[in-house]
């Protein structure tokens, strides 16, 4: 009796498994997932991740001010004298992600010649922006500054020549300042 059940499961079988094998119309709308044996429960397939890219949902929001980024130099070097030019650079860098593909790269920098009084420089360099972003509340700014010291001219090509000393660092991150703003960023360094 055992031998006919087992023989009867597998006619049974060999009827209904290329009915159930066969490819499911193009317009059936199921879930793909398994049955959990120890509970019972129905649990669904995860989904594969779209290859096209999904449009931002947010919009742009128009953000403008002005960073001022402050230096204070005190000079150490023998060969920096009161007549050396001193030169400071600030550089404000963004990167604003509209979406999982697209994002910007927004970079602002301005130059400004310092003023020195005995063994201390003062430079003062103003930043004014304008900047469209998408992720305003989690993007942050990078700032950099360089200080050039005992810059001259080539007469004959006229680019920058003849450094006495060069200082360059990045200074810790800001948040977006809010529209409108005058951001104030203060620094020192020794040269």
């Amino acid at each position: 009796m055992k031998i006919s059940n087992v023989c009867a499961a597998l006619a049974g079988a060999c009827i209904v498994l290329p009915a159930w094998a066969g490819d499911a119309p193009a317009t059936s709308k199921g879930v793909l997932g398994y049955l959990d044996p120890t509970t019972g429960a129905f649990r669904p397939a995860r989904q594969a991740a779209s290859a096209e890219p999904q449009a931002a949902a947010a919009t742009a929001v128009t953000r403008y001010g002005v960073v001022e980024v402050t230096g204070t130099y005190y000079i150490h070097s023998a060969t920096i004298t009161g007549s050396t030019p001193i030169v400071c650079v600030a550089t404000l860098s963004t990167y604003d992600y509209a979406s999982e593909v697209d994002y910007s790269s927004i970079e602002e920098a301005a130059s400004a010649k310092a003023t020195v009084s005995g063994n201390k420089a003062t430079c003062v360099v103003e930043i004014p922006y304008e900047w469209f972003l998408y992720s305003v509340t989690t993007d942050t700014v990078s700032v950099n500054v360089s200080v050039y010291a005992g810059l001259g001219t080539n007469t004959i090509t006229g680019a920058l020549a003849g450094s006495v000393r060069l200082s360059e660092r990045g200074l810790p991150s800001i948040p977006v300042p809010a529209d409108g703003a005058t951001t104030l960023i203060t620094y020192t360094l020794f040269l």
